[in-house]
């Protein structure tokens, strides 16, 4: 069993919503992509609890705080998604990994920059909308499979991509949406 303990160490967009997982990446290995020149801090809804995420070869890793160094880290990549008024929207898929074994699951947001840059670093907000929006048609057509009243499993990143654009494309463009993404 996953312990959901490393959630604490940034990204409290995935603790309230309905969210979107699988139990294996659904992004291609060497296919996630670097989100913003030099260092990069990822928050959560609200653009708080920021947290520095260090780049290696597709992924972004956001270590556990020295005083839980049995946690394991955060490991984020993103997809390329849409532009919007407010910036560039990436796709985030964030493995989840128990720090004593192997075992992990993905979950997946959006994220875009935020407007202040915090000396030479870039800040991107992440939220997680609620797989529980989708319509029973959208359901059906981008494989949206409900699993119980916060979860929905996934198993198709370009389908889960296409759902996002159709169903918050223009959320996208709203300050307020981000805030609060329910």
């Amino acid at each position: 069993m996953i312990s959901f303990r490393n959630t604490a160490i940034g990204l409290a967009f995935l603790a309230l919503h309905a969210c979107f997982v699988s139990t294996e990446p659904l992004l291609p290995s060497g296919q996630g992509a670097r989100i913003a020149d030099g260092p990069v801090e990822i928050c959560g809804e609200g653009g708080e609890d920021c947290h520095a995420a260090a780049f290696d070869d597709d992924t972004y890793i956001v270590y556990p705080p020295p005083d839980a160094e049995d946690e394991a880290p955060l490991r984020l990549r993103f997809l390329d998604l849409a532009d919007s008024d407010l910036g560039q929207v990436w796709l985030g898929e964030v493995e989840l990994r128990a720090p004593d074994d192997d075992e992990s699951i993905w979950y997946y947001g959006v994220a875009h920059p935020m407007p202040e840059n915090t000396g030479g670093v870039t800040r991107f907000e992440m939220v997680q909308p609620d797989c529980m929006d989708a319509t029973l048609r959208q359901a059906a057509r981008y494989g949206i499979e409900p699993l119980d009243s916060h979860t929905c499993s996934i198993s198709d990143i370009a389908s889960l991509a296409a759902y996002l654009v159709e169903a918050h494309g223009e959320d996208f463009n709203d300050p307020d949406w981000w805030r609060d993404p329910d």
